[in-house]
């Protein structure tokens, strides 16, 4: 067992996660939706993993221009368990994928798109890399992004 970490129901970390930005969400415009199906107990320090999942979602609703804006957050219940956060925002050209998840690194101008320190995805992805779990992107330019991350095995928590 690792320190810091306990039994946590992800489900209702994403609820609560959705209940806080949805606000935020209906001021821009945007459609937020959740999806999600029977609690999902797993081994993590829960305020970081909110932390981590609070850092896509924020950047999700900061990087889209679109008229009809979006973004869905959920899971796969596959093994490992794969979290998303999926948007229909700027996206993320293929060489810069990597970049945006250096400490301070940004892709625009420090006040595009509503500013930030370039710090955001950086921590996400030290935090699911400290559950054992790795953070990707899916993106087109112009279409949208998909951050999927997944936890270890090893940290699911015991039935």
């Amino acid at each position: 067992r690792r320190a810091g970490f306990d039994s946590v129901d992800l489900s209702a970390t994403l609820r609560q996660l959705h209940e806080l930005y949805a606000p935020l969400a209906e001021d821009k415009g945007v459609r937020f939706s959740l999806e999600i199906a029977e609690p999902l107990e797993v081994r993590a320090d829960a305020g970081l993993m909110f932390e981590a999942m609070s850092n896509l979602v924020s950047n999700a609703i900061k990087y889209n221009d679109k008229q009809e804006p979006w973004i869905e957050i959920g899971y796969d219940d596959q093994h490992p368990i794969e979290f998303y956060v999926r948007d229909n925002g700027i996206g993320i050209a293929a060489q810069h994928r990597e970049r945006v998840f250096q400490i301070f690194k940004r892709l625009h101008e420090r006040d595009a798109y509503g500013g930030g320190t370039g710090a955001g995805l950086a921590i996400a992805r030290k935090i699911v890399a400290m559950h054992q779990g790795h953070l990707r992107i899916e993106s087109e330019v112009g279409v949208g992004t998909t951050f999927h991350f997944d936890l270890s095995e090893s940290l699911h928590a015991s039935p």
